[in-house]
């Protein structure tokens, strides 16, 4: 059972959070029963720095040695605004630069870049992100702004297509949107955000583990039911 096909799940809180109910990564687990086990490694917080930092134990050929697809999912906190309370800020070209080593450290691990899926970071909704930070006691201006996280959803998709991985532009797709819908707090989905992302994901899915079996025999099998 240990060589089932995994999926790996990389990224900050929205990925750590993907496994609450109705998160985004329930929609892939469920999608992936018993043909995959689904290993989460998020970390809340973390920006493309501390997970370069860290990749060697985060990600090695043990965990990806029969891998199904992974997900990168990071940006969210690289563009903290410079100044902010919280120290996440990475600028942009770093950025691009550090996925860029998170994609090829992959591809050593003999990970190919059909099974990478990047998914750019998503818009802020200012009002509700301010109101949050607030309530937290981290001050009353929004520590993000839209015109900064383009930016870097743009390098994301550049990423993508220099190393011709699988991509899901959510600045895109969500920033004519009603932001409040999707996002709860301004940051992080809603029920509304993670069931769009899922969407969005779900062919990805389907193509990577089409061709796979489900795991052990259909219990009628196993207690002779017609």
């Amino acid at each position: 059972m240990s060589s089932w096909p995994r999926v790996v799940l990389l990224g900050d809180s929205i990925t750590q959070y993907s496994l609450q109910p109705n998160g985004w990564g329930t929609y892939v687990a469920q999608q992936v029963q018993r043909k995959c086990d689904l290993i989460n490694r998020g970390f809340s917080g973390y920006n493309t720095d501390n997970i370069v930092q860290f990749l060697s134990k985060l990600v090695d050929a043990k965990l990806v040695q029969n891998v199904a697809f992974v997900t990168i999912f990071l940006g969210a906190n690289d563009s903290v605004l410079p100044g902010s309370y919280s120290n996440q800020h990475v600028p942009v070209d770093r950025f691009e630069a550090n996925l860029f080593k998170i994609v090829e450290h992959f591809k050593s691990l003999g990970v190919s870049s059909d099974k990478i899926i990047l998914i750019a970071p998503p818009p802020v909704e200012a009002e509700l992100r301010a109101k949050h930070m607030m309530e937290k006691g981290n001050g009353s201006d929004c520590d993000r702004s839209n015109e900064t996280s383009v930016e870097y959803a743009k390098a994301c998709v550049k990423v993508a297509n220099s190393k011709k991985c699988r991509v899901i532009d959510l600045f895109t797709l969500m920033i004519n949107k009603h932001l409040p819908t999707y996002l709860h707090d301004g940051l992080h989905f809603s029920d509304e955000g993670n069931s769009l992302l899922a969407s969005e994901l779900s062919t990805h899915v389907e193509e990577l583990t089409k061709e796979l079996d489900m795991n052990l025999p259909d219990w009628k099998d196993l207690c002779g039911v017609e």
